[in-house]
């Protein structure tokens, strides 16, 4: 982390809308790499000079930076930081536009068939045995006859983003971050529109096919990684978008 003055720049703004505005100029500088993770932004006093603009409208901007995930306001520090990319300042948009129907559950089936398929291929060429030790430890942790399936599909993201970690693609990881919450939106939706007999089999089901993908990734198998994958995701579109496409 850099201690010393801040040596970025910014440029008076001109709008009614001015923290919108000061937020836009600072992510967009932060987004396109000019301002790196660990540089601190400027004083709030050194803002309120270079951009024209009170202590409130500053604040303002840095409250929108922070809960987009870009920056982290420390109490009595000389100036905001810029924190490493995570997958909070592109998580709501992408579930906003799912939730507004922008985004199918046929076009989420079909990136995840590709993106799933493709990580777990690379975890079983490139997990290292402390990956293979955090995926059992999720994997162990599924009960299929646990009836709190909230619970459930909460380890059920837990394994994927496991198995997505241990393919050691930080872009993978990320985007999946967001990818499979909104997976567990629609398994939960699913899981209500079934009998109990069909929401054991169900749990049933979605454990039986992570073992697989764990044995194989275990086994370094490249191909038998794909293929349980592959076999996973078509449960998922029978047991949980077909019923979700029919509450629709």
């Amino acid at each position: 982390m850099k201690n010393n003055d801040s040596t970025i720049h910014l440029s008076p703004v001109a709008t009614h809308r001015a923290s919108e505005a000061i937020y836009n100029q600072i992510a967009e500088m932060i987004t396109s790499g000019q301002i790196k993770p660990g540089e601190r932004l400027p004083s709030e006093r050194a803002m309120m000079e270079m951009l024209g603009r009170s202590r409130p409208t500053i604040r303002e901007a840095l409250r929108m930076l922070e809960r987009n995930g870009l920056i982290q306001i420390i109490a009595g520090s000389r100036g905001a930081v810029v924190v490493e990319p995570g997958s909070q300042s592109v998580q709501e948009p992408l579930e906003n536009m799912l939730n507004m129907s922008m985004i199918s559950s046929e076009e989420l089936l079909e990136y995840r068939e590709l993106n799933e398929v493709t990580t777990a291929g690379w975890a079983a060429l490139r997990r290292t045995e402390e990956d293979l030790q955090k995926i059992l430890a999720v994997l162990d942790s599924f009960d299929p006859t646990n009836t709190d399936f909230e619970d459930f599909s909460y380890k059920d993201i837990a394994f994927h983003q496991a198995i997505s970690d241990a393919g050691h693609n930080r872009v993978a990881s990320m985007v999946d971050k967001v990818i499979h919450r909104m997976v567990a939106n629609i398994l939960v939706k699913a899981y209500e529109k079934k009998t109990d007999e069909e929401k054991r089999a169900m749990m049933q089901n979605i454990y039986d096919s992570h073992r697989q993908i764990y044995d194989a990734v275990a086994a370094r198998d490249y191909g038998a990684a794909t293929t349980a994958m592959e076999r996973h995701m078509e449960l998922f579109a029978r047991d949980a978008m077909v019923a979700v496409d029919a509450q629709e």
